[in-house]
């Protein structure tokens, strides 16, 4: 996860560490690209909205680099107006959830943008 909002990146990780998966992060698009290369996740929700390099420079960056290819990039933004969805298609993104999302369907957002289902939680839980 790229993104410079610490309270939604620990709530993505509390919710992945409930189905036994690890997230790396990174608080800004330089270190973000830089550990996408490094460990060529098979996922990459990426922040629109941050200072320095916003989201779509992120974007296209990652796609510069063929050890990327297979890793999917999904934008995560407050806001999305009908602009904002055609902005983020056009910039290669394989799509898009909003940051004000329902807790409860967090998991289920990222999932359908990775290749295998996350394990069911070890209590029964979401």
């Amino acid at each position: 996860m790229i993104d410079d909002d610490r309270a939604f990146i620990e709530l993505v990780d509390h919710a992945l560490i409930a189905r036994g998966c690890v997230m790396t992060y990174a608080d800004n698009g330089v270190d973000g690209v830089r550990l996408a290369k490094l460990l060529q996740p098979d996922l990459v929700v990426l922040d629109i909205r941050m200072p320095g390099m916003d989201g779509y420079e992120v974007a296209a960056e990652l796609r510069t680099h063929a050890e990327l290819a297979q890793t999917r990039i999904v934008a995560v933004t407050s806001a999305a107006s009908d602009g904002d969805k055609q902005r983020i298609a056009a910039a290669g993104f394989d799509g898009f959830f909003l940051k004000l999302i329902d807790t409860s369907t967090l998991i289920d957002e990222i999932e359908r943008f990775l290749p295998a289902p996350l394990p069911a939680p070890a209590d029964g839980q979401s």
